[in-house]
């Protein structure tokens, strides 16, 4: 069985205060240090649909994706030295 919802948006949510408090635990042992926070890619390519990993009619949950890289992008506007290498953004112009 797959988790619910709301466990879904409370464990992404974790995550990213979780990555929050790691990159300022960071800037505190290493104050100046050039920070690149790199966004999480969709491996669905917007669809929802990750064959070999979802092969039912399950798709994969995008708004925590979504939500993981407003948190990282928040992050590292409010974070000294950091910046952020656009994975998604960019890996989401690559079509095969």
């Amino acid at each position: 069985s797959r988790p619910s919802a709301s466990l879904m948006k409370a464990k992404a949510r974790d995550i990213a205060d979780a990555y929050a408090a790691l990159v300022q635990r960071i800037g505190e042992v290493v104050p100046g240090a050039r920070l690149l926070l790199t966004t999480v890619c969709d491996p669905s390519d917007g669809t929802g649909q990750v064959p070999g990993v979802l092969d039912d009619d399950a798709t994969f949950p995008l708004e925590h994706v979504v939500a993981f890289n407003d948190a990282l992008r928040r992050v590292a506007a409010a974070t000294p030295n950091a910046v952020v290498a656009d994975a998604h953004a960019a890996l989401s112009l690559i079509h095969i």
